[in-house]
């Protein structure tokens, strides 16, 4: 018998709670423009309701960079007036949560797991820029026992997998 995947809230509440990638609303509802945008719905509607909270409270601060498969380049918008930690460091901007078109072409596991670590750090108020290897180190670690918490282990391991089949870990 297949595990039953947790939901915490439903789509509804992640539209009226405006924490979707802006392309994904529509007159008619929510629309899944590809696999990375279902899998950012995954992963916020199985987030425990703490970091949920916080995400929400921080989204005037993140913007989605979900580029189209087939898009080669194109100038993006990105104002900032609100405060952001870099290397410890409060300056006015915003973070970018990228998602490689590659991701199109990753498992279900992946992607998922790809979306809950970016959205982990921005939880765990990680530095977008670390002052060394071993404070990055300590933070992707963080992130992984964060993921486990949060019920994404599997797909955490699927990712870890992923990286040392490409030679990344």
């Amino acid at each position: 018998m297949t595990k039953k995947t947790p939901y915490l809230r439903d789509v509804e509440r992640l539209d009226d709670d405006l924490i979707l990638p802006s392309e994904m609303c529509s007159l008619g509802g929510i629309e899944y423009i590809d696999k990375r945008h279902a899998a950012v719905v995954e992963v916020l509607l199985r987030i425990p309701d703490d970091p949920y909270q916080y995400l929400i409270q921080q989204i005037d601060s993140i913007e989605w960079l979900i580029p189209h498969k087939d898009l080669y380049g194109k100038v993006f918008p990105v104002t900032a007036k609100d405060k952001i930690n870099i290397v410890g460091v409060e300056v006015p901007g915003r973070r970018i949560i990228y998602l490689s078109p590659k991701l199109e072409n990753a498992t279900v596991g992946v992607r998922t797991a790809v979306v809950a670590h970016e959205l982990a750090h921005i939880a765990l108020k990680h530095k977008l820029r670390t002052a060394s290897l071993n404070e990055y180190d300590q933070q992707e670690r963080e992130v992984f026992r964060c993921l486990i918490q949060w019920g994404f282990e599997q797909e955490a391991k699927s990712h870890r997998a992923s990286l040392k089949k490409r030679h990344f870990k």
